[in-house]
This record gives C-alpha cells, structure tokens and sequence, in this order.
C-alpha cells in the first residue's frame, strides 16, 4: 500500500511539474514574441528617426496628444499589473500572457502615435519639408510582414497537441495572416497597375501571386488539420507556413525600395531636436516594457526572488517617469503650437496625403 501511495505520489508530482512546465513555456514565449515585436516596430519607428506621416492615424494633432497620453496611462497601469502578478507566476501564467499582450499593443499605439506627433511637429518648422509620399507606404508594408512572418512562425513553432486542442489559437493565427496579407497585396497592388516599367509592374504581379497561392496553401493544410489533426497534418502546417514566410519577405523587400516609398522629411536643426526628445522618451518606455518582457521569462524558470520585484519595479518607475515626461513635453510644444498663427489648409505638413 505504501509502494502504491509512493508511486501515486510520484505521478503526481511528475504530473505538476509538467504542468509548470507548460505554463513557463507558454509565459516564455509570450515575452519572446512581444520582445521581439515591440524592438522591431521601435526599429522602424523609433530608433530610424522615421520622418514620415502614418496615413491611417488622425490628422489632429490634439486628438494624437490625447491618445498618447491614454496610451502611456494604460501602459503604466498594466505594467503595475504584471508586476503585482509575477510573485506565483505559475498559478497565474495566463493573466500576465494576457497583460503582456495588452502591454504589448499599447506600445505599438504609442510607437506610432508618438511617430506622427513628431512628424506633424517638426514638418512646421520655418526651413523644414514634408516627406514626399511614393506609390507604397514604407511603414505600412513592413508591419504587414512583420504581422505575417511572427503568425506564420508561432503555427510552426506550436506543438500538434496545442493546436490540436486550442482551435481559437489556430482560428486567431490563421485570422491574423489573412488580415496582414490583404493589407499587403492590396498595397502592392497599386505598383503592378500603375508603374510604367512593364518589368517591374509584372515583378508586383508575380510577387502578390506568390504570396496568395502560398497562403492558400497554408489555409488548405489548416482546414485539413482543423478536421483531423495528425501528425502528418501538423507537419504539412510547418512545410507551407515556409513559403508564406518567404514569399512575403521578399515582396516586403522589393516594396520597400528606395523608388517606390519617396523621400522621408527633410528636417532643421531645431526641428531634429523636438523630433529625437519625443521619440527618445517614447524609446524609454518601450526599453522598459522588453525590460519587463525579460524579467518575467526569467521568473518563468526560476524561483521569484526580490531581485527580480526590484528589477520589475524599476520598469514601472521608469513607465511613469518617461509618461510624465512626455506629458509635460507634448503640452508644452501644444500650446506653442495653438499659440502660433494658424497655417492654410494647402500649407499643412499633412495636407499631401490621405488618411
């Protein structure tokens, strides 16, 4: 009887520890993913100085103050939230998932919103020229492929029983590739119709064939797996989700030339002064979130310790810091703004382009 409740023991305990396991796992990919995307949008925003408007964000430059500043506001306050939930992290691996996502998106919103603020500000500088719009949005394009490529590498990197089990995983992966590959052939459709380089204009046109047959291809073998999922269906997921990921990083590639994405603002002194002090403060904030992002990999493996509270509490006083930063900083060059006289709608820096 005692050999029984021994081994009964054992089973448990191999069983607890498997399901730690997991849960690390999934917290540890988590941080990965948003680590990576958020680095890679304040790559292209952020740390390039990017000079050029975002066509689907407002034109107002108070309505993009206010949601910046709604947007540092809900960041703080998430941040506070992983922060009292990383004590005991495997009983609640998927609030801080789910908290870290939300961190995650918000970071996007102010990386873009802080982009266009400064763009919008600094292009109304006396010397300072807008950026010439070309035929495919630079910023527009890469975020697609970045959306498709991450999509396309978590199908591949999850194992059968977790797809097999979590049909949303595989509807919200599936969702997300389709959403991200529309926005891009449609953009890169534009080229293909209008260039008059018939070579080039056919190179569009092969391209977006790729990239459609290539995602049809993957959806094929979703909907097979969705229907029966074994190993030889899981397996044919990881082969097509290859050449979606290709496909799409090349046409990417070839859209983002020099020729097709005009010419970034071209700014004065004064002007790169306010531009680097808004994005610099912006880059604090997302330092601190791929800072949190690595912290909480780390407990994920590892027993909480208070140096890890006092390195996760550094990030959120960073978060408020550089908020209040930027909240004084914003209002400040907003009532400069309001206070100078007012420019023809034919003179403003946004006039040349369409939200």
């Amino acid at each position: 009887m005692r050999h029984l409740t021994t081994q009964r023991q054992a089973k448990l305990m191999k069983e607890a520890c498997s399901m730690e396991w997991d849960s690390g796992r999934d917290v540890a990919n988590t941080c990965q993913r948003c680590q990576h995307k958020m680095q890679t949008i304040a790559e292209l925003l952020l740390l390039s100085y990017y000079a050029r408007p975002i066509r689907y964000l407002n034109k107002s430059l108070g309505y993009n103050i206010e949601k910046i500043n709604s947007t540092m506001r809900i960041i703080s306050s998430l941040v506070e939230d992983v922060l009292l939930s990383i004590h005991g992290l495997s009983n609640k691996s998927e609030v801080v998932c789910e908290k870290l996502e939300e961190i995650l998106e918000n970071v996007i919103l102010l990386s873009e919103y802080c982009s266009q603020v400064a763009y919008m500000l600094t292009t109304k500088y006396p010397g300072a020229t807008p950026a010439v719009l070309g035929i495919i949005d630079k910023y527009e394009v890469s975020r697609a492929g970045l959306e498709v490529d991450i999509s396309c590498s978590r199908l591949k990197q999850s194992k059968q029983e977790e797809l097999a089990l979590s049909s949303q995983l595989v509807i919200d992966l599936c969702s997300n590739i389709s959403k991200y590959i529309s926005i891009l052939t449609d953009i890169c459709r534009v080229p293909a119709e209008e260039l008059e380089n018939e070579s080039l204009k056919d190179q569009f046109k092969l391209c977006v064939k790729s990239v459609t047959c290539a995602v049809g291809c993957l959806i094929a073998s979703v909907k097979t797996f969705k229907s029966e999922p074994t190993w030889n269906h899981h397996s044919r997921l990881i082969v097509f989700a290859e050449p979606v990921i290709a496909s799409v990083s090349a046409l990417v590639s070839l859209a983002t030339e020099d020729e097709f994405i005009g010419t970034e603002a071209a700014l004065t002194r004064e002007a790169k002064d306010v531009q680097r002090e808004i994005l610099s403060v912006c880059m604090s904030v997302v330092s601190a979130c791929i800072q949190l992002c690595r912290i909480v990999r780390e407990v994920a493996f590892s027993t909480f310790t208070s140096h890890y509270r006092d390195k996760a509490q550094m990030c959120l006083e960073t978060v408020e810091r550089a908020s209040k930063q930027l909240t004084d900083s914003l209002q400040q060059h907003r009532d400069q703004d309001e206070s100078s006289p007012p420019s023809s709608e034919d003179d403003s820096p946004l006039s040349n382009f369409q939200v």
